[in-house]
């Protein structure tokens, strides 16, 4: 009898374990992004990223006192850039001429910093190492669903090797990168 109770409970052990193996190692895979602003291109991209199983949406920057409506709970809200985690990538969608002042405010440390902006030079992010442009081409509001897929994103990075970064991280809302 006790053998019978020993192997079900290695059975529920393997389970279990198994479950964590997978858990926690897909939580070290996905790409994880904080978005500075909270306009409505950044609640079209918060929507986009929480239903997406390969990132991870760790923050959203707002300079509003109180966490606006159209937030998600399920994300920390901050209202300090200096409060920003460590991201794979940070993507400041702010008005134009917010960027520069945006981005002079955190330290992205290894991470890529992107603009959303198809108005705003790249060279605003130069203080950081890694930088870059990724630009929906699509007017967004917060009633309209759209279709990820099918709007064009245009990229641009300080090097060869942050552009393979930023297509790729691209590749995974958009079947258009350009």
């Amino acid at each position: 009898m006790n053998v019978f109770f020993d192997i079900i409970f290695f059975a529920n052990l393997t389970k279990t374990f198994k479950s964590i193996v997978v858990n926690f190692g897909l939580y070290f895979l996905m790409i994880k992004v904080t978005l500075i602003g909270t306009g409505r291109l950044s609640f079209n991209l918060m929507n986009e990223i929480l239903n997406n199983k390969r990132l991870k949406l760790n923050q959203i920057y707002g300079r509003s006192k109180f966490r606006p409506k159209h937030i998600s709970d399920d994300v920390e809200y901050i209202k300090e850039l200096k409060k920003i985690n460590k991201s794979d990538f940070y993507l400041i969608a702010v008005s134009d001429n917010e960027i520069y002042n945006v981005s002079n405010q955190f330290d992205a440390k290894d991470g890529i910093v992107v603009h959303v902006s198809g108005n705003t030079n790249i060279k605003v992010l130069s203080n950081h190492k890694n930088y870059g442009v990724f630009y929906p081409l699509q007017t967004f509001s917060y009633e309209t669903n759209l279709n990820f897929r099918e709007i064009p994103i245009i990229i641009e990075a300080n090097n060869k090797v942050n552009q393979k970064k930023i297509e790729k991280f691209s590749k995974i809302f958009s079947g258009k990168v350009y």
